[in-house]
């Protein structure tokens, strides 16, 4: 369920509802402020108990380097109360002692106390283990020794953990950062901290330069950096400290005597340079002692001017959490009382209202106006809802009026329509005979359109087949080209063969011709070596043989003659054969390339009737689509026909239901009760 549709008295409870917790909000925002402001203030009380205890250790450590340093100066002087340095150191180291103890059991027990400001007790613990120097430094001043094994004086030692007591004190300032006052009495403090080292610095350097009596450059130059630190030191002191630890600083320090008398040594030393000193190096001390107890008086005033600002924020914080619940209470008490005076001031003229609306929704009473009472407010919703019952009247009456002319109007508009249906339903039936004649021509296109692509397939089928054969044809004359080629080379070899056996004839003949004379000499050999007798014997054979061999010699060379007079016929006959093989394979030649011309003038043609049958196509099936398109426009012309008949019977009912439905709506006024004025 929505706001909007909920009574007035929820409206003004979920209001006042709202209004009790935003102030509940607030105060519950400020509990917690003061809360989180005493719990920092409780937090900071420690802090501030840690931060003195670590100022006073810190002191204690510079009070022992400073002895320690008088002691490696002058370890057998004794003082104007019959003490000597070596006997101050001990019992500084004694009290050096006791204060470390008793710092580190207080930081463990913080520790094991408080989770606040973990950062803090951390840099308080590096500076609690740090002064593990003590025992092996300690051992080696006793030695006598001024350095370590590694060259380092054994005095500075001091200076690297008194730095990290400082820095723990320095964070003081970021843990008191939700006060301001807080935060600038911290920085005061731990000013006079940093402030208290520099003198303790200071008193033994200066111890050095009067045990020798003179300003040497290494004393003059930690004159100018004691001069320039104690003046940063000064004016930041006088930056953040409050007026009344001004006061104090200057009444209890600035003031005194020691003061003044080392404030004058120092600006004397700054124009100094290898002048001699009159002052004494145990009157220094002393005089520097003094001065650092004063300022120290002044820390331990500041230290405690922090520990009562700590409680007054204490106080304070509590007294804003009580502030905050009195307040929130109060508040929303009133709040409550106010909601519940305004709920039963506007229910009572509510019901009222409430009575007289359901009067006239229960009898219909449009003639009736409800009497001004109550506020303002409700007397204006009243007269309001007076005029709209007054106008709801006249709208009624109209209404009537309007209702029994549009029943006449109604009885009109259904002759129309009716008038109209039979007219659209002779166009319906011309419609029907319409579509009826371009179904069948458009069955028809169709089939022309599949003859005419069926044509046109043919055709480009012939025509791809016309291709194949020109290619054949083109093929078939390269092939009688190689072919023709080869037989005139052949033609070549065979005439080239029949002039080589003519040669060998020739050469036959005349080996035959010497077969002969060798045949006719052997005989004359064989002659002779009858002659000789027994001595040609020898001859006799060898001219035997040499018969012999011309005898084969002749007989081969004869079978040689008749084999090349056959190869030379056989050859003539090749010549001639191939002679008419060259004639026959020209004019194949040539009907060949008429045959390839023919196939290109038919390709051509060929084309052309390809291009033709496909337009004949493709305008054969754009007609079968514009006919498809008219028979889809007929038919939507003959939907379109049909929905006008169906809408315009539509319309005779709903005219007749608009008629009954005046009735009804006459009969419904005619309830109210109308004022005719």
């Amino acid at each position: 369920m929505s706001i909007s549709g909920s009574k007035v008295s929820t409206r003004i409870f979920i209001l006042a509802l709202i209004s009790t917790l935003l102030v509940i909000f607030i105060v519950a925002t400020n509990a917690l402020s003061a809360v989180e402001k005493q719990r920092q203030a409780d937090n900071l009380y420690s802090v501030l108990e840690l931060a003195d205890k670590t100022g006073n250790l810190i002191r204690l450590l510079q009070d022992e380097r400073d002895y320690t340093i008088a002691v490696i100066a002058f370890p057998d002087y004794r003082l104007n109360n019959g003490s000597s340095y070596t006997e101050r150191l001990a019992s500084q180291r004694r009290a050096v002692d006791k204060e470390i103890a008793n710092y580190k059991g207080y930081l463990q027990e913080a520790l094991e106390t408080t989770l606040a400001h973990p950062d803090y007790y951390a840099q308080a613990q590096r500076f609690a283990a740090s002064l593990s120097f003590l025992k092996p430094s300690r051992k080696q001043i006793n030695e006598g020794k001024l350095k370590d094994e590694q060259g380092n004086w054994i005095a500075n030692n001091y200076a690297d953990s008194i730095l990290l007591g400082i820095e723990a004190i320095n964070r003081l300032v970021k843990v008191s950062s939700f006060s301001p006052e807080l935060n600038m009495l911290a920085t005061t403090y731990a000013t006079l901290i940093q402030l208290d080292n520099a003198y303790s610095f200071e008193r033994s350097m200066k111890l050095r330069m009067f045990r020798f009596g003179k300003v040497d450059h290494t004393s003059h130059g930690n004159n100018k950096a004691d001069w320039r630190a104690l003046q940063d030191l000064l004016l930041r002191f006088k930056t953040y400290a409050p007026e009344q630890v001004i006061t104090f600083f200057d009444e209890q320090h600035v003031n005194t005597q020691q003061y003044q008398s080392i404030h004058e040594l120092r600006f004397k030393l700054l124009n100094m340079g290898g002048d001699t000193i009159e002052k004494t190096p145990h009157t220094w001390f002393t005089d520097s002692t003094d001065n650092i107890n004063n300022l120290r008086t002044v820390t331990q005033y500041v230290s405690q001017q922090l520990l009562l600002l700590s409680e007054s924020e204490k106080r304070m914080a509590q007294e804003a959490l009580i502030f905050s619940v009195i307040f929130g209470a109060a508040v929303l008490l009133v709040v409550i009382l106010l909601s519940l005076i305004i709920i039963r001031s506007i229910t009572q003229s509510l019901s009222y209202l409430n009575k007289e609306f359901s009067d006239i929704a229960l009898h219909k009473r449009v003639d009736k106006s409800i009497p001004l009472k109550g506020p303002k407010e409700l007397t204006e919703v009243t007269s309001a809802f007076n005029d709209i019952i007054r106008t709801f009247n006249g709208t009624l009456m109209s209404f009537k009026r309007a209702v029994d002319s549009n029943s006449v109007l109604i009885d009109n508009s259904a002759q129309s329509m009716k008038q109209s249906l039979d007219g659209i339903s002779r166009q319906n039936e011309s419609a029907i005979a319409l579509t009826t004649s371009i179904d069948d021509m458009t069955k028809a296109g169709a089939e022309v359109a599949k003859v005419t692509n069926e044509t046109a397939k043919s055709i480009q089928l012939v025509y791809v087949k016309s291709l194949d054969s020109e290619k054949l044809m083109k093929t078939s004359q390269q092939t009688m080209n190689v072919l023709l080629d080869t037989i005139n080379s052949t033609h070549k070899q065979v005439v080239d063969l029949e002039k080589d056996t003519a040669q060998i004839a020739d050469i036959l003949q005349v080996i035959n011709g010497i077969a002969e004379q060798t045949n006719l000499l052997a005989l004359n050999a064989a002659i002779e070596s009858a002659r000789a007798g027994v001595h040609g014997r020898s001859f006799s054979v060898v001219a035997d043989e040499v018969r012999a061999l011309a005898g084969m010699t002749r007989k081969a060379t004869t079978q040689i003659e008749d084999r090349i007079l056959r190869l030379q016929s056989t050859s003539k006959n090749a010549v001639s054969h191939l002679t008419e093989l060259q004639a026959h394979s020209s004019q194949v030649e040539e009907v060949i390339i008429e045959g390839v011309n023919t196939f290109g003038h038919f390709s051509t043609e060929m084309d052309t009737v390809s291009a033709m049958s496909q337009q004949i196509a493709a305008a054969t099936e754009e007609q079968a689509v514009t006919m498809n398109e008219i028979t889809k426009q007929v038919h939507l012309i003959k939907d379109e026909a049909d929905l006008m008949s169906q809408s315009t019977k539509n319309t005779v009912n709903v005219g007749e239901q608009l008629k009954e439905s005046g009735v009804k709506l006459t009969e419904f006024i005619d309830e109210f009760k109308l004022s005719r004025s």
